[in-house]
């Protein structure tokens, strides 16, 4: 079967918690949400606005392979702002994984909500750098108010 690879610019460290969840090249499949997602958002040459603005805080980029009958159909490419919002929603839902994560460790086990970020990020390999803890507990606090209720 042939395939076509394209890249989706990510953070650095986005790119890492990615390549460990799906391995280096992920072959996006409608199985699966985030293939689902990759799929419907691919966008034919043609439809293409070619605008060349630089994105912030995308240094890097993660592989998907997509067979070559799906690429036919759906397109095989994502345009700037299509991109950077795919980016963007798959960061928030692993913000979101990890704070349902920290306050489901913090009400069943004890586990403190900064030994979880901080354990995610050691993981992940994530440097200081790259996502600083401070941005992930301030981030954390506010979506801590607006969900909490949701576990108890």
């Amino acid at each position: 079967m042939q395939k076509i690879t394209f890249q989706l610019p990510v953070p650095r460290y986005l790119k890492k918690i990615l390549e460990i969840k799906y391995g280096n090249e992920y072959q996006a499949k409608e199985t699966t949400l985030f293939g689902m997602v990759v799929i419907n958002t691919l966008q034919k040459k043609s439809d293409r606005k070619y605008t060349f603005d630089k994105m912030q805080s995308q240094n890097d980029y993660f592989s998907i392979t997509l067979g070559m009958d799906k690429a036919q159909r759906n397109g095989f490419q994502h345009g700037q702002k299509r991109a950077f919002q795919l980016s963007h929603l798959i960061e928030r839902n692993i913000r979101e994984e990890l704070y349902n994560a920290c306050i489901f460790n913090q009400i069943n086990y004890g586990i403190e909500f900064q030994t979880t970020i901080l354990d995610f990020l050691t993981m992940y390999d994530i440097t200081e750098d790259e996502l600083s803890y401070e941005t992930l507990r301030k981030d954390f606090n506010r979506y801590k108010l607006k969900n909490l209720h949701k576990f108890k």
